[in-house]
Formats: C-alpha cells, sequence, structure tokens
C-alpha cells in the first residue's frame, strides 16, 4: 500500500500569534501520530530533497530554474534567480520585508523597472525577466557562489539574519542596494526593493518517487517536469502551500480557510486510511516538523493535544 505525503508550509505561524483555535481531524494527525525532526527546516529545501535535488556545496538551491520550468518557461541553459517586488519598512532599528503581489504594479511600472534596470546592470551581465504570470527572474551570464534565503522564510520578518552568503554575497548585495536607489528615482509606488534567491542552473537529475503529485506550488511543477524517468513510484504528494501564502501576506482569514481546507483534506484522508486504501499518513509542515501517522494510532487516546510551541521554529523572530 501506499504512503500520502502531505507537505502543508505555515502550519503552525498563524498571523495572529494569540489564535487558538481547533481543527479537529487535524488535531487528531498531530496529536496522535509520530512526531520526527528533519534536517531540511525550509519548505524548498523539504520538496527538493523528496526529488534527491540538493544544492551543490557552498551554493544556493536552484530554486529559480526549476519554478521557470514549473512557468512553462526556457530554462535549459543559463543560471536563473527569482525575483520579487517587496517594501522595507522600518521598524525602529530593524527593517521588516513585506512582499508586494505583482498584480499591484501597474503594467507601465513594470516595463520602466524592467527596461531601466537590464540598462543600469548590463554591464553585471543580468537580465530582468518579467514576462511570467508567477514570478519574476533574473538571468545571469555567469554562475556565482550564493547562498540565499526565500522570499518565504523572510517575509514578514527583519531582512538581517537572511541577507546572501557566500562567496558571491557581496556582489548581490551590492545589486540589491542599487536596484533599491533606481527604484527610488523611478518613484513606482508600492516597492522600494527587491529581493532575489533561488540562484543556480536546472539540476541534472531530478528523480521522482512518487506516482501522483497534486498542488499547484511551481517548484512542484519544475521537479515534476524535469523528472529523469517521470513520476512512477507508489506513494502520493500534496503540497498545500495556502497557509503560508497567508503567513507571507499577514493574512488571518486566508489562513484560516486554508487551515479548514486542510483540515476537510485530512478527514478524507483518514477515512481512506481506515478503508485501507493508504498504508500511512506524512505530514510535513516544512520547517523541520514530520508527523507519521498509521490507522491504529487513533485509538492513542491518552496523548494529549500537540502544542505548537513543540514545534521546531527557525529561530528568527518576526
Amino acid at each position: 500500500m501506499l504512503t500520502q505525503y502531505i507537505v502543508a508550509p505555515g502550519l503552525f505561524e498563524p498571523p495572529d500569534p494569540e489564535f487558538d483555535g481547533h481543527f479537529p481531524h487535524l488535531d487528531m494527525l498531530l496529536s496522535r501520530s509520530d512526531h520526527l525532526v528533519e534536517k531540511d527546516d525550509d519548505f524548498e529545501s523539504l520538496l527538493c530533497s523528496h526529488f534527491d535535488v540538493a544544492p551543490p556545496p557552498e551554493q544556493d538551491l536552484p530554486s529559480a530554474s526549476l519554478m521557470l520550468s514549473g512557468e512553462g518557461g526556457e530554462s535549459l541553459s543559463d543560471n536563473w534567480a527569482v525575483v520579487a517586488p517587496v517594501r522595507l519598512h522600518v521598524d525602529r532599528d530593524r527593517l521588516l520585508l513585506i512582499p508586494l503581489p505583482l498584480e499591484e504594479i501597474e503594467c507601465s511600472d513594470v516595463d520602466r523597472l524592467r527596461e531601466a534596470f537590464n540598462q543600469h546592470f548590463s554591464d553585471d551581465g543580468v537580465e530582468l525577466i518579467t514576462d511570467f504570470p508567477r514570478n519574476w527572474y533574473l538571468r545571469l551570464q555567469q554562475s556565482r557562489q550564493l547562498t540565499t534565503s526565500s522570499l518565504a522564510q523572510v517575509a514578514g520578518r527583519t531582512i538581517d539574519p537572511f541577507l546572501p552568503g557566500g562567496a558571491d554575497a557581496r556582489w548581490l548585495r551590492r545589486l540589491l542596494n542599487e536596484s533599491q536607489m533606481l527604484l527610488h528615482s523611478l518613484d513606482i509606488p508600492g516597492f522600494n526593493s527587491l529581493w532575489i534567491w533561488g540562484v543556480g542552473e536546472l539540476p541534472q537529475v531530478v528523480c521522482c518517487p512518487f506516482g501522483e503529485l497534486s498542488g499547484d506550488n511551481l517548484l512542484l511543477r519544475g521537479l515534476q517536469n524535469n523528472a529523469v524517468s517521470g513520476c512512477r513510484g507508489r506513494d502520493r504528494m500534496m503540497v498545500k502551500e495556502a497557509p503560508l501564502q497567508a503567513v507571507a501576506s499577514g493574512d488571518q482569514q486566508h489562513w484560516l480557510q486554508a487551515m479548514e481546507d486542510l483540515d476537510a483534506t485530512v478527514e478524507e484522508l483518514m477515512q481512506e486510511l481506515s478503508r485501507g486504501g493508504i498504508r500511512k499518513i506524512i505530514l510535513q509542515d516544512g520547517s523541520g516538523n514530520s508527523f507519521h501517522f498509521r490507522a491504529l494510532m487513533r485509538f492513542r487516546l491518552w496523548r494529549r493535544d500537540f502544542n505548537p510551541e513543540q514545534s521546531v521554529r527557525k529561530g528568527v523572530k518576526k
């Protein structure tokens, strides 16, 4: 029998930290399952590890090239990075990063930014691409040794712990600083900076151990598109990223709706588990928590409700 994986980042991070609601089926799974701590403590690393994709030593996870492939782009050559418009907000002695949805930016302003950016950074061998609906991308003519943090990791948080590292960190920090000055001169409403991450070229080998994948996640799509032998395994994977999207936007109502949807999904899977259709449910939150649930575990009536404070945290305060 197969194992059902559910990857649900943002599970333990409600935008309203005082929220104390309950989701009955999800609560049962969390409280009565075996709780394991895994080494992959961010969503993109976890997802890629399922497909045997890891970053080269001292370099970035190549998220951008995979996400570009997930959007139908041609990413077989060159190195790529994801580019996101953001607003840096001064909060006492720190800078908080607030993402800005692409649909909130006027097309004419996007065109102005792209033209000015590509002209300004032409000597750096980079080109800003804004033709895709879900993300902007940066094409790099040469490889760069960088370690970056995804937008999901830094959204709503102070940026200092997430600034780029690696041998080419100074180059990227200069590019980010100069892009801020460029945006200031263009006076585009809504955002004052860019965030860049996921630098690298398309991985040579992607292995898919699943027979069925579900979820509207670009990284998942890109991994599926580049699996060397297709997806012919026995197990199933479902990616539920709506809670993480709600965390990034600070939308408590959106988070509640996403969690209710996740709770309904868990209910359906538990019914399938009790009928013998699946062997096990594995729920992962993309920050190091993994919950393994088998049918007989529902009888662990002595177990207390799972306390989110027991979960693995990234260690960075918002």
